[in-house]
């Protein structure tokens, strides 16, 4: 898998490559970086030719030592005649024991050396230059179970690439690809539709972060970047990137039982115009982190977010520009024609998060997160909760996860276009969600996961209800599953 890494950028460079128009030479610098390639190639591929010679001498070396072990092994419990022949016998014993002795400590040494060997190599191969490299493939299985509806099976697939480098020792970036559709912010899955047509692969994410090393508690990131303020699905879902810049004072503290505390700041520009008023979310969050003992941490998150003139989120809703995966279930406002002007409520979250992680033993570690967001300048319907249990973990082969959630979003609590797609409606929802997943591999897992869910107050949402329950009001409760396989690497 580690060449297969190294010949996708060398395909990369080759494809760059041949993209320089005919009779045109090419730039010196793309020169430069295949000359360098190949020279790194090379390195690697004798590399990886000494790991093999090692591995080889390690097998003959275990070969011969369980073959001068074997008459040894048989003698187990005999004891040697007393006197002199017992002697004679003992010192026998004694000069067979000393090369073998040795020989195992000869083994212990190169076992080691191997080791050393094949991490160093791991980490040369699945980097290149300044960059790392990682992502993941999921293929997911999907049944959707709703009285008074017809059902439905989907089948999907993921595919992520990230790359990050540390460009110098004050300043990183990277970048990251992912599937999905354009249209839709938060969901990289692709449905296996669309009559065997190509698949849109689409950039993700790009970003620089800055921190000073006269400065180490101060970090600022700009770009389409990974979250950097803690929160759950509730608000923001997790294949949801925010763009714009992000500023982080971050504090350790030692000899406290509170490790860590920090604030962060975003400034999220999501529509410029030509003429008129931008949108943009401006936030902050305080983050304390508490050592209770050494298998029990705490952590609590409070954040702030103001939506300015969220109205162009809807608007472009209804003029099918943005199209998220969950149908439009805030409260909004119509012009003539039935066309959307804008939400009925402003939007500006106050969120408070706490999350408790107790190890019971290593592979079973326990977490507990709580999640409370308020929209304060909404007028009813304004709260959304979010309570997780998860016991276990998947880091390695034979590990177990399991999970529960519970989620309760009133109509008006966060934006709808951008909080958790998976569950039966974005807002207006009572939802649980079960999970279970195995690691088959130590890069392969399988997960299965049960949403049961229903709109709490079909009334306000009757245009999603199931048309033979609309007279009555009432959504009977929705099943979807996700039967999912997922390779990392």
């Amino acid at each position: 898998m580690q060449r297969v890494r190294v010949w996708m950028a060398v395909a990369s460079l080759l494809v760059a490559t041949m993209t320089v128009r005919a009779g045109e030479p090419a730039p010196a610098v793309l020169a430069d970086d295949v000359q360098a390639l190949k020279s790194q190639l090379a390195t690697q591929q004798e590399q990886i030719r000494q790991l093999q010679d090692l591995l080889r001498r390690q097998g003959a070396l275990l070969e011969a030592l369980q073959r001068q072990m074997t008459p040894l092994t048989g003698q187990v419990g005999a004891l040697p005649p007393a006197g002199p022949a017992g002697d004679a016998v003992a010192d026998a014993s004694q000069s067979q024991e000393t090369p073998v002795a040795a020989k195992v400590d000869a083994l212990a040494e190169q076992t080691a050396e191997v080791k050393s060997q094949v991490g160093s190599l791991l980490k040369k191969v699945e980097s290149f230059g300044n960059f790392r490299f990682s992502g993941d493939l999921r293929v997911r299985y999907e049944p959707f179970f709703q009285e008074g509806t017809e059902q439905r099976h989907r089948d999907r697939a993921r595919l992520r690439f990230r790359a990050t480098a540390k460009l110098s020792d004050e300043l990183t970036g990277g970048f990251g690809l992912v599937t999905g559709a354009l249209e839709d912010p938060h969901s990289t899955n692709q449905s296996f539709t669309g009559f065997f047509t190509h698949k849109p692969i689409l950039l993700d994410q790009f970003w620089l972060a800055y921190q000073p090393t006269q400065a180490a508690w101060l970090k600022v990131t700009g770009g389409k970047f990974p979250y950097t303020w803690y929160r759950t699905e509730l608000t923001f879902d997790n294949d949801l990137q925010p763009e714009g810049f992000s500023q982080q004072f971050s504090f350790d503290l030692k000899d406290s039982p509170l490790t860590n505390f920090s604030l962060v700041l975003f400034e999220l520009p999501f529509n410029e115009v030509g003429s008129g008023n931008d949108s943009f979310i401006l936030g902050g969050q305080v983050q304390s982190r508490w050592k209770i003992s050494e298998k029990t941490k705490f952590g609590l998150y409070m954040a702030g977010l103001n939506f300015r003139n969220a109205d162009a989120i809807a608007q472009a809703i209804g003029a099918g520009t943005l199209r998220p995966s969950q149908a439009l279930s805030n409260s909004v406002r119509t012009g003539a024609g039935g066309a959307i002007v804008a939400y009925s409520n402003k939007f500006a979250y106050f969120d408070i998060i706490a999350e408790l992680n107790h190890e019971l033993t290593p592979r079973w570690p326990l977490r507990l997160t709580l999640d409370f967001v308020n929209n304060v300048r909404g007028p009813r319907e304004r709260s959304a909760y979010w309570a997780e249990l998860a016991i276990g973990r998947s880091a390695e082969k034979g590990d177990w996860l399991f999970g529960y959630t519970f989620i309760r979003t009133e109509k008006d609590a966060v934006l709808g276009a951008y909080s958790y797609s998976d569950t039966r409606a974005a807002t207006n929802v009572l939802n649980h969600r079960f999970q279970m997943t195995y690691r088959v591999h130590r890069s392969v897992s399988l997960e299965y996961m049960l949403f049961l869910g229903r709109l709490f107050n079909p009334a306000d949402n009757l245009n999603l209800v199931p048309a033979s329950f609309r007279p009555l009001a009432r959504d009977p409760y929705m099943s979807r599953m996700q039967f999912d396989a997922i390779y990392k690497f």
